[in-house]
C-alpha cells in the first residue's frame, strides 16, 4: 500500500493499494515509479511456484497505483535494489548483481552481466552520491558500465 505519514506520522493514512504476485523484498523508486523485486514465493491460490521478478508499479496516482510490467528474475533469492539513472540494480544472492535496463520501465531489459568480475553473492546494494559528481562510486560497477556500454 501507499501510505500518507508527514501529517500524522503516529497513524498513517493509507492512500491506494496494488496486488502484487509476491511479497516484496525490496523496492527502489524513480520518477513517480516503483520498482519492486520479489523472491520466488508459492502463489496462495494455485499453489504454483513464482519465480523472482521485478514488477514495475506505478505511483504517480498514489490513489490508484498500477502495475504496468513484470520481469522474471534468474534467481531464486533476491533482496535490496537501487535504481541508478536508468539502471535497476538487484542484489540476487548467488546469481550476483542483476542489471537491467529500465529506460522503458514497460519492459525492462537484462543487461548482459560479465560474472568473470567475480562479485560471487550480492546480498545488498549501496549507492554513495557523495560530493563528487560521478555516476557511480562503485569501481567495479563503473569498469563494467564503461566495458559494455554501446558501442564499445
Amino acid at each position: 500500500g501507499i501510505f500518507e505519514v508527514a501529517s500524522r506520522p503516529e497513524n498513517p493514512i493509507i492512500l491506494g493499494e496494488v496486488e502484487l504476485e509476491a511479497d516484496p523484498r525490496g523496492i527502489a523508486l524513480k520518477e513517480g515509479l516503483a520498482f519492486v523485486v520479489a523472491s520466488s514465493a508459492i502463489d496462495r491460490q494455485t499453489g504454483e511456484l513464482l519465480p523472482s521478478s521485478i514488477q514495475v508499479v506505478d505511483v504517480g496516482n498514489p490513489f490508484a497505483p498500477e502495475v504496468i510490467a513484470v520481469a522474471d528474475l534468474p534467481a531464486d533469492r533476491v533482496g535490496d535494489v537501487a535504481v541508478v539513472d536508468n539502471l535497476l540494480l538487484v542484489a540476487a544472492d548467488k546469481a550476483g548483481l542483476l542489471v537491467y535496463d529500465v529506460t522503458d520501465p514497460y519492459a525492462p531489459q537484462r543487461v548482459v552481466f560479465d560474472r568473470r568480475l567475480g562479485l560471487g553473492r550480492a546480498l545488498g546494494i549501496a549507492i554513495d552520491s557523495g560530493k563528487r559528481r560521478r555516476r557511480h562510486r562503485s569501481p567495479l560497477l563503473d569498469r563494467w558500465l564503461h566495458r559494455t556500454a554501446p558501442g564499445r
